[in-house]
């Protein structure tokens, strides 16, 4: 295989908390657009709970200034060849529902609904793959929580074919942690489980892309990203792995 940046994909596979973003810089100018489906499976670490199987559009807008990413939007700042700076609204796919528990303690609990957040993320390309950071506030006052993210992702290309590995490690805040797997004094009394007030704590996470484009319009790809669990959240009366995971598969249609 060789080492070389490939044209900017038609899709953006996204994760926030559990879901891998993949990001590739690119200075063209001309509006991009792409369509697509996807699957993504959910191993979450919520007592008793399988794996959850959605849907998701894959849908990717670019046009210099302006963008759509998988799940999150906003306008590059700064972009060139070797530096992006980007304002973004995201969704963040993390959920609680306790009706998909089969535990009836972990079913008395509060719903942890999916949250939307703003955010800054800066990206530096280099011979030795992409680095960026992030730094992202719940805007919808469902957690009030914040997170930053440092990550490193490196594309191998080979004719129609990218592999990339990627690295990274976040840090939630209390507010975020608390409200994704503590358990308050009220729901303690109602579910008989022990309170939980968990502080902040870094998620690190490895993950891996596949993608094959048998065209240049269409492009198929597979990721896989897992998450060791720190001990605010693996130690919560809610969970019961010491790890999360997903896999997400699709393809999208570039319209050129």
């Amino acid at each position: 295989m060789s080492a070389i940046k490939p044209a900017p994909p038609a899709v953006f596979t996204f994760t926030v908390g559990l879901l891998l973003g993949t990001v590739t810089l690119s200075t063209c100018q001309a509006t991009d657009l792409s369509l697509g489906l996807a699957a993504a499976g959910f191993i979450v670490p919520y007592k008793d709970t399988p794996v959850k199987v959605m849907p998701l559009p894959a849908v990717g807008y670019e046009d210099g200034t302006l963008f759509w990413q998988g799940a999150r939007g906003g306008f590059h700042v700064v972009e060139n060849s070797s530096h992006r700076l980007d304002f973004y609204l995201g969704v963040d796919p993390r959920q609680f529902r306790p009706q998909d528990s089969t535990d009836w303690l972990i079913r008395q609990l509060n719903k942890r609904r999916i949250g939307v957040a703003s955010g800054l993320a800066y990206t530096l390309t280099t011979r030795a793959g992409d680095f960026s950071t992030s730094l992202e506030r719940d805007v919808i006052n469902h957690s009030d929580g914040m997170s930053v993210e440092a990550a490193w992702s490196y594309t191998l290309r080979q004719d129609r074919w990218s592999l990339i590995p990627a690295a990274g490690v976040r840090w939630d805040n209390g507010a975020q942690n608390r409200y994704y797997y503590g358990i308050s004094e009220e729901e303690s009394r109602r579910s008989h489980l022990a309170e939980w007030h968990p502080g902040d704590a870094f998620t690190p996470w490895l993950g891996l892309s596949l993608r094959y484009a048998p065209g240049d319009q269409l492009l198929t790809y597979i990721s896989a990203q897992y998450e060791r669990l720190p001990d605010e959240v693996r130690h919560s009366p809610m969970s019961d792995r010491d790890s999360a995971a997903i896999i997400t598969a699709g393809f999208s249609y570039r319209f050129l």
